[in-house]
């Protein structure tokens, strides 16, 4: 007698959760990575404390400022800012550097997974594609000790990956519509919402407006907006970054950041750029696993029937190699990688997860022996120069300068784990309704010099800036907060980032009243002081100083081109000559 066996309905259901669950793991894996290397090599930089300061400023109702009385656009991350005060004032009780390293751990693990998730739906368009997603790109990201070191920092680094993951995803939705049969076309307010998305991009840095005006033309090119729909698209696209730009140039004067002048963002540093750009690629070997991993890409659509939707695969790595191309042009930064990662993220965007073929098995050992190789072992090589450690291409290491100054037994975290104690001074002689001078080359402190209030002139402006408390004004040496000296030439041979450190004199003349010198010479000076009264320079003053009426308003986004484009000799006597004529 035949034996038939019943089949419970709950097995195949019970199989097909298990695969999801399988599928969803291996996705997980370099999002696992990320968020334990990113906690574990947690920290803040020195430049984040500038954005804390402003922070403060805000709440404390003096605008976004870094010094009251002086509207100067210190923060280089608009939409970052932005962040950072909502979560100070709804987390008061949270202190801001765990904030901002939490938010921007989470950002860089959601960017992880959303570039996954986009690369995983514009792979379904092929008929190779099968129902496992192998992470190949983003384990090549996460197995970067640099990316571990950036995934915090208290900077926008998170919101960026966040960013640009988000924009993967978006492509590969609107690549997933593209199919007959497919989910139908976004309606117009959803096509809004898109354009705002990929309009962020300068909100986030100005730099990754490159990256916004691809995408945009790529989302365009696979909706084909027409009429009604081309105009809300681009409404959306254009909406925040305008009103940024008409708050900016009228609040601000200017029409860049001022740490865009500062850094001589506009400039040309190639060989600066070419350094940076092999401090990246060289010490993690980064040519190979890249290179294979689009070999294996090109291959599978190669052998598919029907290929991904070609543009929503190239939008960005085209954007991103453009974005690296102006970071090599502006001679990329001073910090080890953290400008080029965007870059890099991008380019690995569209292949970051691959499906899953017999044949990629040889890839995949390659870029996972690689992946273990690179977490393990590959670092730049650090040298010292004086205190600060820097690689082989002269590219300073961001976290050691700061474990370099951490108290011993401390983290680098809190602005109170720090060696620098002039702010905790400034900010007491303050509370005591002094008006000091508290400098770095000034052996002790000089009393009733100041015109208002106690002044600090530091070389960590970020955290003795932001440990001396609002109510104090910070002169920052390089320029980053000072709207004069960020428009002075750049210093050559200099690091990107500081290229407009200013002299003594020009920060004695800026902090101090007529008649001291603190040290600098005399006639310099005298003459930095006289010229900040005369011609374009007395009018820069005016448009940052002067009190904010809507005339000034108006004022200063007519005079705005002429603000940006002023320069200020660096020498005291011929800004004088410039400014004020012969004597």
């Amino acid at each position: 007698m035949a034996v038939v066996t019943r089949t419970s309905p709950a097995a195949p259901a019970a199989k097909t959760a298990a695969q999801r669950l399988g599928r969803l793991a291996l996705l997980l894996v370099p999002v696992a990575v990320i968020v334990v290397m990113g906690w574990a090599r947690r920290w803040v930089f020195e430049d984040a404390f500038l954005n804390f300061r402003i922070v403060d400023q805000i709440r404390s109702g003096n605008g976004p400022v870094f010094n009251i009385g002086q509207r100067v656009e210190t923060a280089t991350s608009t939409l970052w800012l932005g962040i950072l005060v909502v979560l100070r004032t709804v987390l008061p009780f949270v202190k801001i550097e765990r904030s901002a390293v939490l938010v921007g751990l989470f950002g860089t693990a959601a960017g992880v997974w959303w570039a996954q998730l986009g690369a995983g739906r514009l792979w379904k368009r092929t008929a190779v594609a099968t129902s496992v997603m192998v992470p190949f790109g983003m384990l090549i990201y996460v197995a970067l000790p640099v990316s571990w070191d950036w995934a915090t920092s208290g900077l926008e680094n998170g919101l960026t990956i966040a960013w640009l993951g988000s924009l993967m995803l978006v492509l590969g939705t609107l690549a997933e519509r593209v199919d007959p049969g497919g989910p139908a076309m976004p309606t117009r307010a959803r096509l809004i919402g898109i354009g705002v998305l990929i309009g962020l991009g300068p909100l986030i840095r100005p730099d990754l407006a490159l990256i916004s005006a691809v995408v945009f033309g790529a989302s365009w090119w696979i909706v084909r907006p027409d009429g009604r729909e081309l105009i809300k698209f681009l409404a959306g696209f254009l909406a925040l970054p305008v009103l940024s730009e008409i708050f900016r140039i009228g609040y601000y004067g200017a029409l860049v950041p001022n740490t865009a002048l500062a850094k001589d963002a506009s400039g040309s540093y190639w060989s600066q750029g070419w350094n940076y750009l092999f401090d990246l690629v060289m010490p993690y070997w980064l040519v190979l696993p890249v290179t294979v991993v689009v070999i294996s890409a090109v291959l599978l659509i190669a052998r598919a029937e029907r290929a991904p939707l070609v543009i929503g695969m190239i939008a960005l790595p085209v954007g991103g190699i453009i974005h690296a191309i102006y970071m090599v042009k502006s001679g990329g930064d001073y910090l080890h990688g953290r400008l080029l990662l965007p870059s890099l993220f991008a380019l690995l965007a569209p292949v970051a997860a691959l499906p899953w073929r017999r044949w990629l098995l040889a890839p995949v050992l390659v870029i996972g022996l690689w992946a273990v190789v690179a977490a393990g072992w590959l670092r730049p090589q650090i040298r010292l120069s004086w205190v600060v450690p820097i690689t082989r291409y002269n590219i300073t290491d961001g976290r050691l300068i700061m474990e370099a100054n951490t108290r011993a037994g401390h983290h680098p975290l809190l602005a109170t784990d720090f060696d620098p104690v002039d702010g905790f001074l400034a900010r007491r002689l303050q509370r005591e309704g002094r008006r000091v001078l508290v400098a770095v080359f000034v052996p002790r402190p000089l009393p009733d010099v100041t015109p208002d209030r106690t002044a600090l002139i530091s070389v960590t402006a970020g955290i003795s800036g932001y440990l001396a408390g609002p109510d104090v004004f910070v002169q920052e040496a390089n320029a980053l907060g000072d709207p004069f000296g960020s428009r002075m030439p750049a210093i050559h041979p200099s690091a990107p980032g500081h290229r407009k450190r200013e002299s003594a004199a020009w920060m004695i003349a800026l902090t101090t009243l007529p008649g001291v010198t603190g040290g600098a010479p005399a006639k310099e000076v005298a003459a930095a002081r006289r010229a900040l009264g005369c011609g374009a320079l007395a009018r820069l003053r005016k448009s940052v100083e002067a009190p904010l009426t809507m005339g000034r308003f108006v004022d200063n986004a007519l005079g705005s081109i002429e603000c940006t484009r002023l320069v200020v000799p660096r020498d005291p006597f011929e800004a004088e000559q410039k400014f004020c004529g012969p004597r």
